[in-house]
């Protein structure tokens, strides 16, 4: 035996219809071909000046303080993901909202790569988590709309499962 972080695995995740969801999701993503798949996500970012001053360090490295569990969002990172790298990417003052999400899509189904072909194709899916404002009433119809006008499905991954997002997805590959 080896001495090993703990993982903690949320109760609700381990039900049986939870499970059923996670297979059933698992079963759907597994039908699209990998670069057909896209994962959208948001990280918080704080700007800061540090609390302290000073600090240790290597010589020769900068002293860097990392803060962790910032409530104070000042930027928020809105990232779509493929298996290739980011697709597309904008950074917004303060945290996210449902008008910012539809904004982004919009922006993302214009994008273009540098051959010329569009970010966001025919027959691709884009992967979310289950972020509350993600299913806001008039948000979740009006990106389903404008992506099913692209011929882009939405898939929502299952609830309390934050493991099936793209990192692990994509190193299994």
């Amino acid at each position: 035996m080896t001495r090993k972080k703990l993982s903690s695995v949320p109760a609700e995740s381990c039900t049986d219809e939870n499970i059923e969801r996670q297979l059933d999701f698992l079963e759907d993503v597994s039908n699209y071909e990998p670069h057909r798949l896209h994962w959208f996500d948001e990280a918080s970012v704080i700007k800061t000046t540090g609390n302290c001053r000073y600090g240790h360090a290597m010589f020769g490295s900068r002293a860097i303080e990392v803060q962790r569990y910032a409530s104070n969002a000042t930027f928020t990172a809105n990232l779509l993901v493929g298996v290739f790298g980011i697709d597309h990417v904008d950074v917004i003052e303060g945290p996210s909202n449902g008008y910012e999400l539809l904004h982004f899509f919009h922006e993302a189904v214009a994008e273009v790569n540098k051959m010329g072909n569009p970010c966001l194709a025919l027959n691709d899916v884009v992967i979310m988590d289950n972020c509350p404002f993600h299913h806001v009433r008039h948000v979740e119809q009006n990106m389903r709309d404008l992506l099913n006008h692209q011929g882009v499905r939405l898939l929502f991954q299952p609830p309390y499962n934050p493991s099936l997002m793209y990192v692990n997805y994509v190193s299994d590959i």
